[in-house]
């Protein structure tokens, strides 16, 4: 079994739109689980879609009781039938991060596939190539674009990689990550560390990553927080700047001592770190969005049961 994760944040979606894009997924042993805020239309729409289908379940129910000799049988077959749909519904003001990290984190053993609220759309062929590609033992599975290749390009990248992986001791993904499998595996560990993080950032080790060939277009992470990077960044560049004048300034003086221009270059060396290490904070941020999630709650959980056999009649 594999769950579906759809977070719904800005993207204002209707639950039919979302199963019309399922109904070409039926071959597959699936469950869909949608998250969003508590104001989102879609938790209306929900319940009504619920009492449509529970009435629908009743129906059915009734049906089967009338069979003789066969309810065992049949209503097995209904189960085998039927997928899940799940609503997480959180308080209004949640972070999309907030909600993966804590939905990851409370879903039962299973793989799932991330599909972020800044994809433009959801596209069924990649959800479906990475579905078969499940079968292939891979741990994590995503699309990458094929690029044209160029010398220079991938030479700065690979030594920014080894610089990451260096210094952070961590790299980014060579795909895309609006859409991402991960296996029953890598939830285990995602379930005991900062699963947000995982998604959007490759600290794994002794994981398999699988990527796959796909014209995909490049998901850009809206909804970013830079705290107070951005100001201490000014503040580093400016001490930095103020340093080298004292220095300039004073180096006319005869009278000062090697020890003032040693200090003054051990700050210079300070403040170069710190406006490295808080410029690379903004880049991340501006290409990841946050890395980190807030502790929520999930205020209410609601599910319906659809059968297979009548999707097509929703």
């Amino acid at each position: 079994m594999i769950t579906l994760i759809l977070p719904l944040t800005s993207k204002q979606k209707s639950l039919r739109e979302i199963i019309d894009k399922l109904k070409a997924l039926q071959p597959f042993n699936i469950n869909l689980l949608v998250l969003c805020e508590k104001k989102h239309k879609i938790v209306e729409e929900f319940e009504d879609f619920k009492k449509f289908t529970d009435k629908k379940f009743e129906a059915e129910q009734v049906g089967i009781s009338l069979e003789k000799n066969s309810k065992t049988k049949v209503s097995k077959k209904k189960n085998q039938e039927k997928i899940n749909i799940s609503l997480n519904i959180f308080p209004n003001g949640t972070k999309e991060e907030s909600m993966i990290n804590t939905s990851i984190k409370d879903l039962p053993e299973c793989g799932f596939v991330l599909i972020r609220n800044d994809v433009k759309d959801i596209n069924i062929n990649l959800i479906e190539k990475i579905l078969l590609e499940c079968q292939s033992g891979a741990d994590i599975i995503m699309a990458k674009k094929p690029r044209k290749k160029n010398f220079i390009t991938n030479f700065f990248s690979k030594i920014f990689q080894k610089l990451c992986s260096f210094i952070f001791h961590f790299s980014f993904y060579s795909g895309d990550i609006g859409v991402q499998y991960f296996n029953n595996l890598a939830l285990s560990i995602m379930k005991e560390t900062n699963a947000l993080m995982l998604t959007k950032i490759n600290k794994w080790l002794a994981i398999n990553i699988k990527y796959i060939d796909f014209n995909v277009e490049t998901t850009y992470i809206k909804e970013k927080s830079y705290g107070n990077n951005k100001l201490m960044l000014g503040i580093f560049i400016f001490s930095f700047m103020l340093s080298i004048g004292l220095i300039v300034f004073f180096s006319f003086n005869s009278n000062i001592s090697f020890i003032f221009y040693f200090l003054v270059a051990f700050l210079l060396l300070i403040f170069a770190i710190l406006i490295m290490l808080t410029a690379f904070r903004i880049y991340l941020i501006n290409k990841l969005g946050d890395i980190r999630a807030e502790n929520v709650s999930i205020i209410l959980r609601r599910e319906i049961w659809i059968t297979l056999k009548n999707l097509q009649k929703i």
